[in-house]
């Protein structure tokens, strides 16, 4: 009978644990409410909004999941967009002679190639990604006139959102390009302490 006890209370302490532990990591360690919701990305949860740099030529690859789907096959679907964020309020493009400002543009998802899947989506950077060649692909056939070429400087311009199918839950990703110096040689000689 003392055995049968052990094992029960062993149980029990097991479910109370990993009960904790799974309310632990869909509450981004206890600082938000549970969330049913959530993306994974590099081995981590976006369960709140972040930033990030990505190379020119990659893919990132984000898995979209429900914490209950296995109970509720309704939920399921997710929406991606793509806007500008704060950081791009000084780009002012000119087309026709008219001056616009990058910032008031409300959805840049067309100009980035999103491949969209049931259960995840990968956003690729192509090796000659700049702000001119999004503003170029929104305005085909039109020609852009821009000050600079703002895709060096390794700032966030751009803010991915990630929605849930019934859009009560979003995460944002504020993004630029990962800026690379090469062909720059250190003397470590010269390197004082």
């Amino acid at each position: 009978m003392k055995i049968i006890f052990r094992i029960f209370l062993v149980l029990i302490l097991l479910a109370v644990v990993g009960g904790g532990f799974f309310v632990y990591k869909h509450t981004d360690g206890c600082n938000s409410e549970f969330k049913t919701f959530y993306v994974e990305y590099n081995g981590g949860h976006l369960l709140q909004a972040s930033d990030a740099l990505y190379e020119k030529g990659s893919e990132q690859r984000f898995d979209v999941k429900y914490t209950f789907d296995f109970i509720d096959k309704e939920q399921t679907g997710y929406n991606v967009k793509i806007v500008p964020n704060g950081n791009a309020e000084s780009i002012e493009y000119q087309i026709d002679n008219r001056y616009y400002l990058f910032s008031a543009l409300d959805d840049l998802t067309a100009a980035f190639d999103i491949e969209l899947n049931d259960s995840y989506f990968t956003l690729s950077i192509p090796q000659d990604f700049t702000v001119r060649k999004v503003i170029e692909t929104l305005y085909k056939g039109k020609t852009v006139d821009i000050d600079g070429d703002y895709d060096e400087s390794g700032e966030k311009y751009y803010t991915l959102i990630i929605t849930s199918y019934d859009g009560k839950i979003s995460y944002s990703v504020n993004f630029g390009i990962a800026v690379h110096v090469r062909g720059v040689a250190l003397d470590i000689t010269k390197i004082e302490f």
